[in-house]
């Protein structure tokens, strides 16, 4: 107990054990949602198509699609893309959720590896981190 309080004992690795935890559900969730939101973007074009061909609409045949930002001259692409990038995302997020945390635990390695070669006993004949550097 008196390591974690003079903070020779790290516990952010543990922390970033879990948040890559939660990073990887948060990311295949998302994924999951973008994929029924592009199957519900979908059903609802086709739907709106159906009325359109079948009764011409009630404005004369100019009833509107549903748009998205993305896609919006071709509102039948909004369910597709959201179904690729739902895809990518359930594939990508993970390594990139990954990396992040492999980049933090890299600054706990460096310093395990910095303590263990202090702590190492010094060898006859070789110089040690705290000797000054000889003008030379």
């Amino acid at each position: 107990m008196t390591d974690f309080f003079a903070f020779r004992k790290m516990i952010t690795p543990t922390i970033i054990q879990i948040a890559f935890w939660i990073g990887v559900v948060a990311t295949v969730i998302s994924g999951i949602g973008m994929i029924v939101a592009g199957f519900v973007s979908f059903a609802q074009f086709n739907q709106e198509n159906s009325q359109i061909n079948g009764l011409m609409g009630n404005n004369g045949g100019l009833q509107m699609s549903p748009v998205s930002p993305a896609f919006p001259f071709f509102p039948s692409l909004t369910g597709g893309f959201l179904i690729v990038t739902g895809i990518v995302q359930m594939i990508v997020g993970p390594i990139l959720v990954r990396v992040g945390c492999e980049l933090v635990m890299l600054f706990f390695k460096i310093y395990d590896t910095l303590v263990e070669i202090r702590d190492r006993p010094a060898t006859p004949g070789t110089s040690t981190a705290t000797e000054a550097p000889h003008p030379g």
